[in-house]
């Protein structure tokens, strides 16, 4: 946004399971319905931020965190379009 790199972090829930909700507010039940929110952060509202190293596991990516330094065009590997 205006040259300032942004992040965006999406969260939803998935309701597939339980399509009405009951609890002393609502006893009749009321829709449970899928949710979506987006938020958009830089850098400067997370000051101090490390990136959580996790154990490998099967994928064994235990040295590498999700953080831009890992990727100088900053498109984390996907080259969107170009051939490099």
């Amino acid at each position: 946004m205006k040259g300032v790199l942004r992040h965006t972090l999406f969260v939803a829930n998935d309701n597939d399971f339980i399509g009405t909700a009951t609890d002393m507010n609502h006893p009749n039940g009321i829709d449970n319905l899928n949710q979506f929110f987006v938020f958009t952060f830089g850098d400067a509202d997370l000051p101090g931020y490390g990136a959580q190293r996790l154990p490998g596991g099967a994928g064994g990516h235990d040295d590498k965190v999700c953080r831009s330094s890992h990727d100088d065009d900053g498109d984390h590997g996907h080259h969107h379009g170009r051939d490099d």
